[in-house]
């Protein structure tokens, strides 16, 4: 069996508590701002994760020169 771990925001949003994709990968890999191990996390029993790519309405329309 596959497990894949969601996918997060392109972008945190603080006011609504919706963490970083950063923080949030260093939180779930219990990961400090080093990016090196802090405490005793298990394995993470997950295959796979996707990080949301288009960070407006525009998506892949977006011309950054616009």
């Amino acid at each position: 069996m596959t497990v894949l771990m969601g996918e997060t925001s392109p972008t945190g949003v603080t006011s609504q508590g919706v963490p970083a994709p950063l923080a949030f990968l260093r939180g779930v890999l219990c990961l400090n701002a080093s990016y090196r191990p802090v405490g005793h996390c298990g394995l993470l029993p997950a295959d796979g994760y996707a990080q949301h790519p288009y960070s407006n309405s525009r998506g892949p329309f977006l011309d950054p020169a616009a």
